[in-house]
């Protein structure tokens, strides 16, 4: 798992998680919406589209932990970290309203489940 490879990165932080296209919009709000629900995650930007792909920002007071806790959720089939310098495999690299004009810490290229059998919301 990717959870293991992002051990050696600051406890806080800006992250990245960016969806190839084409996205499954329901599916990334229910990731979104759970997300959400998490004390030490805050969604700060989403930009792109559902034909050419989605970029996520967020700040993370648990960076450690972000992988595991995509890996878990029912909604994401996998996780792969993407370098820094990765900026062209989708829209979205705007700057974060709030978070200043810094690069991510953390990139991770999110892969939504093609199941439909997700119901809990």
């Amino acid at each position: 798992p990717v959870a293991q490879k992002t051990r050696n990165v600051p406890d806080e932080g800006r992250a990245e998680l960016v969806i190839k296209h084409p996205v499954n919009v329901g599916r990334m709000q229910r990731m979104l919406n759970r997300l959400g629900r998490y004390p030490e995650i805050r969604i700060v930007d989403l930009a792109g589209s559902q034909g050419k792909g989605v970029a996520i920002k967020l700040y993370s007071y648990r960076l450690g932990r972000l992988a595991s806790l995509l890996e878990a959720l029912p909604e994401v089939d996998e996780v792969a970290q993407l370098s820094a310098k990765a900026s062209k495999i989708c829209p979205g690299q705007r700057i974060c309203p709030g978070l200043g004009s810094g690069a991510p810490v953390v990139r991770l290229l999110v892969k939504l489940a093609r199941h439909d059998e997700i119901l809990d919301v």
